[in-house]
């Protein structure tokens, strides 16, 4: 098992200092980084989260120094990033980063917008074929809360996703966002075969409205002292027929500092794991 964590919720602190950053997550026992990227080549001053392509050079360079391994990134991109450009520049990433897994996020909670995200997905997988990219890497959904909107009966908006894009498109499966929607484990059991990276984040007992930027602070727990069922969800790992065997922590806000709010996610996790291994 990988054990790495994503990087949305350090946005001071990639800014302010990406190498020290970096050093405490692998102190921490981090074996893994998943970023984000823009469809973009210069940074041009903006938060280091989410990296252009330059940003993305210099992420490497001192994973490649700390030990980190740099496989997966999230896909930021906007509307006016055609599925052409997006392909270019994930071959670009690629090429600069080694990453192997791309993953996108629609945020959709209906039947009709996300049919045509999946159909959007499909045209980045079809450009990055003709540009001899698709066979090297994977193309992954990531899903967050509202894409456990139910559309039907035994339906969910997440669904409609999968459909359109085909079974090219896999799953980073965040069981946290899922538990957070009111999906148990059991119903999450038909993707299963479809996951290749699993997503853990976890929450309050008593949750706000995460849409609200200064509710977050208090709706984020640290991994494995909220409500998620996170020794089951790890339990679980062990009939993925497709995992990558990468597991990411993450956490997008943090009173106590994300670097040490990770730590404790970490460690608790650890605990899980051996504590299970002793079953």
């Amino acid at each position: 098992m990988i054990i790495g964590t994503q990087l949305f919720g350090f946005m001071k602190e990639l800014t302010e200092d990406m190498a020290g950053t970096f050093h405490g997550l692998r102190a921490a026992g981090f074996e893994l980084v998943e970023g984000l990227l823009r469809m973009r080549d210069t940074q041009d001053g903006e938060q280091k989260n989410n990296w252009a392509m330059d940003t993305l050079r210099e992420a490497k360079a001192i994973c490649d120094a700390e030990g980190l391994l740099l496989k997966s990134a999230h896909v930021c991109h906007v509307p006016e990033d055609t599925p052409e450009r997006i392909a270019y520049y994930l071959a670009k990433a690629r090429e600069l980063g080694g990453l192997q897994y791309f993953v996108f996020s629609g945020m959709f909670g209906d039947e009709e917008n996300s049919r045509k995200y999946g159909a959007f997905v499909a045209q980045v997988m079809e450009e990055a074929d003709k540009i001899g990219l698709g066979q090297e890497v994977s193309f992954l959904y990531h899903n967050h809360g509202m894409e456990f909107t139910r559309t039907g009966t035994d339906r969910f908006a997440l669904d409609a996703v999968l459909q359109e894009a085909g079974a090219r498109l896999r799953l980073e499966l965040d069981f946290g966002w899922a538990d957070y929607a009111g999906v148990s484990l059991s119903e999450l059991e038909r993707y299963l075969p479809r996951v290749e990276i699993v997503h853990l984040k976890d929450f309050n007992r008593v949750t706000k409205d995460v849409s609200k930027l200064e509710a977050r602070t208090e709706a984020f727990a640290i991994i494995g002292e909220g409500t998620v069922p996170v020794r089951e969800t790890l339990e679980l790992t062990k009939r993925l027929p497709d995992w990558s065997g990468i597991v990411i922590l993450d956490q997008d806000y943090s009173p106590l500092g994300m670097v040490d709010a990770l730590s404790r996610g970490y460690r608790n996790v650890r605990k899980m794991l051996d504590c299970t291994v002793c079953l």
